[in-house]
C-alpha cells in the first residue's frame, strides 16, 4: 500500500454551504484519515495483510496516527516520520445524506520519495496486489508502480485526488478505480450515465490498462476490461458518513483481486464494504469486517 496519511476533522451538518456561505453543523469527529491509511486499515479488517508506504509529520499527530494503524495490525515500519513537518491535513463537511466536501493540507505526505521507495523494494516486490493513490508525490507513484509491474504484482491505482498522470504510468497499472469527477479530469467525458461512463472507460482502456471500474451515476459501477465488461449494483443502505467509502471499495478491489476472485467479484466484494462503510461514522472507524461484507454479500445473493 502507498498513499496518504492524514488527521480527518469532520463535521457532520443538515448540508453542505454554497459558495461564500457559512452553515453551522451539528457534530465534529476527530480521527485518522488519508487514503493510504484509510484503504491499509479498510484490507486489513477484511483479512489481508498490509504494510503501508508513507510519511508523517513530527508532529503529534503523527505519533498518534502511527500508533492507531499499528493497533490495527498494519505494518508502519516502512512510513517515514519528516522531521519539522506538519502530518497531512483533511478538513470533510457531510451533509444528512452522506455526500461530502474535502479540503486537504498534504504536510508530510508531499515528501515520499523515489529513495524511499527504492528502499522498500523487495516489499512492494513479495506482495500480490499494490494499491496506489494520487496524495504522495508522482515521482514515487510511477516508481513503485514500475517496481510492482516488473516483479508481477497487481497493480490498482485509485485515482483520488485528481491529478496529472504522465502517460508512463498507464504501462504499469493493471486496474484503475475513478469516480465520476476523477474519471472526467482523466478523459475529458463528463460521466452522467453508462453510456458515458463506457465512453471514458474505453478510453482509459486504450492507454494501457488491463481494466477499469467507473460509476455509472444510476447506481451502479461498470467495470471494464479488453475482452469485456460488468455492471455491479451499488448495495441499498442508509448513509451516514460517506468519507472513506471510496478507499473502502479500493480496499475490497485489492483483497478480492489479492485472493485470485474475478475482477467482477472482487469489485462486488469492494461494493460491499463501500456500502456497509457509509452506515458508520468515521473514515477508519467505519471500515467493516470481512464478516460483516461476507453477510451483506450473502443477503444481496439470497444465499
Amino acid at each position: 500500500m502507498l498513499g496518504g496519511i492524514n488527521r480527518d476533522y469532520v463535521i457532520l451538518g443538515k448540508r453542505l454551504p454554497t459558495a461564500g456561505e457559512t452553515v453551522l453543523g451539528q457534530e465534529l469527529l476527530i480521527g485518522p484519515g488519508g487514503k493510504g491509511a484509510n484503504q491499509a486499515v479498510g484490507a486489513r479488517r477484511l483479512g489481508a495483510e498490509v504494510s503501508l508506504i508513507g510519511a508523517v509529520g513530527s508532529d503529534a499527530n503523527g505519533s498518534e496516527l502511527l500508533r492507531g494503524l499499528t493497533q490495527e495490525g498494519v505494518d508502519v515500519s516502512l512510513v517515514s516520520v519528516v522531521p519539522r513537518e506538519v502530518s497531512g491535513t483533511a478538513l470533510i463537511l457531510v451533509d444528512s445524506i452522506g455526500e461530502k466536501m474535502i479540503g486537504a493540507v498534504a504536510g508530510a505526505n508531499r515528501h515520499v520519495t523515489i529513495s524511499q521507495i527504492r528502499k522498500n523494494r523487495a516489499i512492494i516486490e513479495a506482495a500480490d496486489v499494490l494499491l496506489i493513490q494520487f496524495e504522495v508525490p508522482m515521482l514515487a507513484i510511477v516508481e513503485a508502480s514500475r517496481i510492482a509491474a516488473r516483479a508481477g504484482v497487481k497493480v490498482i491505482v485509485d485515482a483520488g485526488p485528481s491529478a496529472k498522470c504522465p502517460e508512463i504510468l498507464w504501462r504499469h497499472v493493471h486496474v484503475l478505480r475513478a469516480n465520476a469527477a476523477e474519471a472526467q479530469s482523466l478523459t475529458g467525458i463528463k460521466i452522467r450515465d453508462k453510456k458515458t461512463s463506457r465512453r471514458a472507460g474505453m478510453v482509459l482502456l486504450k492507454r494501457g490498462l488491463q481494466a477499469v471500474i467507473l460509476p455509472t451515476e444510476q447506481g451502479s459501477d461498470l467495470v471494464m476490461w479488453n475482452s469485456g465488461e460488468a455492471e455491479v449494483p451499488w448495495f441499498q443502505v442508509k448513509p451516514v458518513d460517506a468519507t472513506g467509502a471510496g478507499d473502502a471499495f479500493c480496499a475490497g478491489l485489492a483483497v478480492g483481486l489479492g485472493e485470485g476472485l474475478s475482477i467482477e467479484a472482487a469489485a462486488r466484494l469492494g461494493s460491499a464494504a463501500a456500502a456497509l462503510k457509509t452506515t458508520k461514522k468515521g473514515a477508519q472507524a467505519g471500515m467493516p469486517s470481512r464478516q460483516q461484507t461476507q453477510r451483506l454479500l450473502s443477503r444481496s445473493s439470497g444465499l
